[in-house]
């Protein structure tokens, strides 16, 4: 129980940093949560969305 309320609150991290670069917060929580090892440094290097 305590390893999936980890995963749960560093989940927020990859997603957080996804969502200010224009991605869904939701999307990236969940991949966060799943692979935090894998997300976060696909999150630090995704590049913003433009809206044009």
């Amino acid at each position: 129980m305590i390893t999936l309320s980890i995963a749960v609150v560093l989940g927020l991290i990859p997603a957080a940093i996804a969502a200010n670069k224009g991605r869904s917060f939701v999307g990236w929580w969940v991949y966060g949560t799943l692979v935090f090892i894998v997300a976060l440094p696909h999150a630090l290097l995704a590049n913003k969305v433009s809206l044009v």
